[in-house]
């Protein structure tokens, strides 16, 4: 299944609206003419490694790289040089599948991220899917208000793409404020949030803008106090849950909900089914990811996805959710993979043993937690925490911290994770 063209879109309608944000207005004409220029720089590669900024240059990068059906490496625009630099550098060593439309880092809580390869054809399939379950209408406009670097966002530019509706980008700072402007201004029917963007817009008080139809609310568990207070002012949740792995969306509420307990059971996407093995999530979905870049297939030979997550079906197969991923801590949003953490708290002079986890946030959902082994060489925590940031993106960079004799370890002598934090909590501080 092959995507769409801006190029055709174009020459359809070529004056008809094409993108939209705070600054400018950009006819589909005008963005096919600069779609096209960037696509010839970047044929023949066997990748382009872009950014994943919620820009329009990068919304037109990765339109450029979709043209010229090369794969789109969607580094973090928080990511420290060390960081992209390794991600690259595993791409470049790699045979990247025929098709490819992207490469994301994803889970992986032991280590470095895991690199899932996205079709063409998944995102299509993905795209159509969720029209399906949402609905879709000639007016409707997707607000891109989070990183390419996330398959929510790449999810977006895919969805205008096939859909051929105009798409809003919100560059610059997640600015509650120019927000609420450009969704105004731009007549936003659709857009997907993390919780902690929602809880920033509602601070604000706010009336919701009259043309959105449609919040997906995803990314990590949202709050109860989020949600309700999202709910009483009006605003029209669908809370989702998706993997990258799956090209964003697996099961999502159909409809708005009228309060906190219907979030709670989500209806799987059209095509996409679900298994329980033992309490675990298992998804096979035609959005699925062609595999891991530079690792073995992780499908069963039924061609289902072991995510990893706890949940339950209900007898209309609805899913909820019980817990993510064993240790992976989500703080706004983003994934933070306890080991990356680790092995760079440990890297520092006089950090014996470094355990990561996270700590229930209203705000974030979660904050990142270390509990530290140190001898007298080591720095203060605020030193520590310097000297982490040079190799860390900001999100992963631990804002809580306890510094114990020893950490917990089980019967076979392995980190136990979920003792430690325990003893953690009654000492954790913050840095």
């Amino acid at each position: 299944m092959s995507l769409p063209r801006w190029a055709d879109r174009a020459a359809a309608a070529s004056s008809a609206l094409g993108l939209v944000s705070a600054t400018r207005t950009w006819t589909n004409a005008e963005v096919a003419t600069a779609v096209r220029a960037r696509a010839e720089r970047y044929r023949e590669r066997p990748f382009v490694a872009l950014s994943g900024a919620a820009s329009v240059e990068r919304v037109l990068d990765v339109l450029a790289a979709i043209e010229a059906q090369v794969p789109a490496l969607m580094l973090h625009p928080r990511w420290t040089e060390r960081e992209a630099e390794a991600i690259s550098e595993r791409a470049r060593r790699a045979r990247i599948p025929d098709g490819a439309l992207a490469i994301l880092a994803t889970s992986g809580t032991t280590g470095a991220p895991k690199l899932a390869v996205l079709s063409r054809d998944a995102f299509h399939r993905a795209a159509e899917a969720s029209a399906a379950h949402l609905g879709a209408a000639s007016d409707d406009r997707w607000l891109l208000a989070m990183p390419l670097a996330h398959v929510g966002g790449l999810g977006v530019v895919v969805r205008s793409l096939v859909y051929g509706t105009p798409l809003v980008v919100h560059e610059g700072t997640a600015d509650p404020g120019t927000w609420f402007a450009l969704a105004d201004a731009a007549r936003v029917t659709h857009v997907s949030l993390v919780p902690t963007g929602l809880a920033r817009l509602l601070e604000l008080g706010r009336p919701v803008p009259p043309s959105v139809r449609a919040v997906l609310l995803g990314g990590a568990a949202c709050p109860t106090s989020v949600l309700e207070r999202g709910l009483a002012a009006g605003w029209p949740l669908h809370p989702t849950y998706g993997l990258t792995e799956m090209c964003g969306q697996v099961a999502t509420a159909a409809r708005a909900i009228a309060n906190s307990e219907a979030g709670r059971w989500l209806a799987p996407l059209p095509g996409v089914e679900i298994r329980l093995r033992n309490g675990t999530i298992h998804v096979r979905s035609p959005a699925a990811m062609s595999g891991w870049l530079d690792d073995a297939s992780p499908f069963d030979a039924d061609g289902f996805y072991d995510t990893g997550d706890l949940g339950e079906l209900d007898a209309n197969g609805r899913l909820t959710i019980h817990a993510r991923r064993t240790d992976l801590v989500i703080s706004g949003g983003e994934n933070v993979y306890p080991r990356e953490v680790e092995d760079a708290l440990e890297r520092i002079e006089g950090v014996l043993a470094a355990c990561v986890f996270g700590v229930p946030d209203a705000e974030w959902g979660q904050r990142v937690a270390a509990a530290l082994v140190t001898d007298a060489r080591a720095p203060s925590d605020a030193e520590i925490l310097a000297r982490a940031r040079c190799e860390l993106a900001g999100f992963k960079l631990p804002r809580l911290v306890a510094r114990l004799d020893a950490l917990s370890t089980n019967a076979t002598g392995k980190l136990d994770r979920a003792t430690t934090a325990a003893r953690s909590m009654p000492v954790l501080r913050a840095i």
